[in-house]
């Protein structure tokens, strides 16, 4: 929780003031405009996405039975600002997820918790409000054209050539997978040798990497874990 609370606050810095507190200035290097946080890459969205989701299920875990409306305010506010960084740090792959996951938690609260539907109501009212105010950000707008722009390409896209070559390490070792982090050294041999035209560190999407790391029963133990969550 320590940590997460400091990425956060230095990520906000960061989009506030242009500057991180250890010294990430927006607009200059590699990283240009996207936010970094505290870390020296723009995955600070992953980051923050990957401990956030395990995090706010043992908050709700934490306060079955609590009946505090101060406890779920805390909550709800809390949930608000940790997940606005991902969009404003411009991961697109990492907000459909979340999205989708999103609605699919709040989905499942208000069918077979009658007592939280009023807190998925306020919550649906919250998150349609930051999506509002999110989509008067330049970089969401920009980063969402380029991410509709690449859907109508899909195939010829980076993303497109990404799941390609996620597909054909999962058709080789569906099992037990390839080993954690083998996969950029898979990627690029199929580069190399031709089969894709783009390859990079990971897959971006979680559970394809985990498909490809892990194979069908890792995938199946993490989705048990999150679903226990």
């Amino acid at each position: 929780f320590p940590l997460i609370v400091v990425a956060m606050l230095d990520t906000y810095m960061q989009y506030i003031t242009s500057r991180s507190i250890r010294g990430y200035v927006l607009g200059e290097g590699p990283n240009m405009f996207r936010l970094t946080g505290s870390l020296s890459h723009f995955n600070i969205g992953n980051y923050l996405y990957k401990l956030g989701m395990p995090l706010l299920a043992l908050l709700l875990m934490f306060g079955q039975g609590n009946n505090s409306r101060a406890y779920y305010l805390f909550v709800g506010i809390f949930t608000l600002l940790l997940f606005a960084i991902i969009p404003l740090s411009g991961e697109r792959s990492i907000t459909v997820i979340l999205i989708v996951a999103l609605s699919i938690a709040l989905l499942l609260l208000f069918v077979r918790m009658k007592q939280y539907r009023k807190y998925v109501c306020l919550a649906l009212l919250g998150f349609c409000g930051l999506g509002y105010l999110l989509s008067t950000q330049p970089i969401i707008v920009e980063r969402s054209a380029e991410f509709f722009d690449q859907l109508s390409h899909f195939s010829s896209s980076v993303y497109g050539q990404l799941f390609k070559a996620g597909l054909l390490l999962i058709q080789q070792h569906p099992w037990f997978g390839i080993g954690l982090q083998q996969f950029a050294e898979s990627a690029h041999a199929l580069y190399t040798a031709g089969t894709v035209t783009y390859w990079d560190v990971h897959p971006h999407n979680s559970y394809m990497q985990w498909w490809i790391e892990t194979g069908v029963f890792g995938l199946v133990l993490m989705l048990v874990f999150l679903s226990y969550l």
